[in-house]
């Protein structure tokens, strides 16, 4: 799967994200690697690149029980399970 991931797709990928939660309430991004996302103080997600060579962008979040699952079934291109 491993593509190669440019600077400017990391860099767009962390200003959206920023974007995202600067519009949400009690919403933080902290950590410099791995990007943690947090809501009122409470862990919601990651923003990992390349993590353990997987040649992703990702940001994980938590989801309800068998919500995961769901949504990878639905588009396995876009959705994955870590």
């Amino acid at each position: 799967m491993a593509s190669r991931i440019s600077e400017v797709q990391v860099r767009e990928s962390v200003e959206r994200l920023t974007e995202i939660c600067r519009a949400l309430p009690e919403c933080e991004i902290s950590g410099d690697q791995h990007l943690k996302v947090t809501v009122a103080g409470k862990t919601m997600g990651w923003h990992t690149v390349d993590h353990h060579g997987d040649g992703r962008i990702s940001l994980s979040l938590r989801a309800p029980k068998g919500e995961n699952e769901a949504l990878v079934a639905s588009d396995p291109d876009t959705f994955f399970l870590p």
